[in-house]
């Protein structure tokens, strides 16, 4: 629960001066639709340290995010987004909402923080913040933006092997930090994008330190390469995402696609697939 949060925005944007920058960054970005897709592979490291850094395991997995469905919302486009996670087959669903500027603007959200990055499997770094950061303003080289906030810090939510009474909540400020560099030329799995635009990141929390950079190219719509780390008192998780492919899928395979990822969902997790099913049904989405 949020209790209070401050917004710095540095370096303000005045509209007419990057009017051309935003002009061409739109004329080459894809139109978001029903059935956009975007699939990463994530590689994620886990070590301990000090005094000695090593490695204690790696994990491999595969991330498909897709747009499910649209409304608009107070000049918005709010976008619901099916993230189906592929941990060695042992696949999981998430659900969450996207807000984009009207069509009139852009043709599709950008956004300054890499959300992809939250649900690499390992990366445990709720925040608020960073998910409020996600829809924030249009990418210009230069732009700077720092954030901070109050809000409630609960040990047993944000700490998932804390024992049981460890520490009582209390309110804990974070701040995060974001700067837009110039486009420059990016490689992943899915080809190369010449004008992508690098973003370095840095989230802080009582647990530790979340950063990282990541690549957002206009012409995919989306994030195509992030790398970073989480760093706490005694442990270091290093990640990488890596786009595979996009594209967009008819309704009924990306429905099928869903569909697949709760069936997988309820072999291990029966309890949170019936949850989605319910969130789909709230969302007026129907897999059949």
């Amino acid at each position: 629960m949020v209790r209070k949060t401050s917004v710095i925005v540095a370096g303000l944007l005045v509209l007419g001066g990057v009017a051309g920058l935003v002009k061409g960054m739109a004329e080459g970005t894809p139109k978001w639709v029903e059935g956009l897709y975007w699939t990463y592979k994530g590689k994620t490291e886990f070590l301990l340290q000090p005094p000695v850094v090593h490695a204690v395991s790696e994990l491999k997995s595969q991330l498909t995010f897709l747009l499910m469905k649209s409304q608009c919302l107070g000049g918005l486009e709010l976008w619901s987004v099916g993230i189906v996670v592929d941990l060695e087959g042992r696949k999981t669903l998430e659900i969450t909402t996207i807000a984009g500027f009207p069509a009139t603007l852009l043709p599709a959200p950008l956004m300054r923080w890499p959300l992809p990055v939250d649900f690499i499997p390992g990366v445990h770094f709720p925040s608020v913040l960073a998910r409020s950061a996600a829809i924030l303003g249009i990418m210009v080289p230069g732009a700077k933006v720092r954030i901070e906030g109050s809000y409630v810090f609960d040990p047993q939510a944000e700490l998932p092997f804390a024992p049981p009474g460890w520490a009582l909540p209390f309110v804990a400020r974070e701040v995060l930090n974001l700067v837009v560099e110039a486009p420059a030329p990016v490689s992943t799995s899915a080809g190369r994008y010449d004008t992508a635009f690098p973003v370095t990141y840095t989230l802080a929390k009582p647990t530790g330190m979340h950063e990282g950079k990541a690549w957002f190219a206009p012409e995919v719509g989306w994030w195509v390469r992030g790398e970073g780390q989480v760093q706490g008192d005694i442990y270091l998780v290093r990640y990488s995402l890596d786009l595979l492919e996009y594209g967009v899928l008819e309704s009924d395979k990306w429905k099928q696609k869903i569909g697949a990822a709760i069936e997988n969902m309820r072999q291990h997790d029966p309890v949170n697939a019936e949850k989605r099913m319910k969130s789909l049904e709230t969302l007026g989405i129907s897999l059949q």
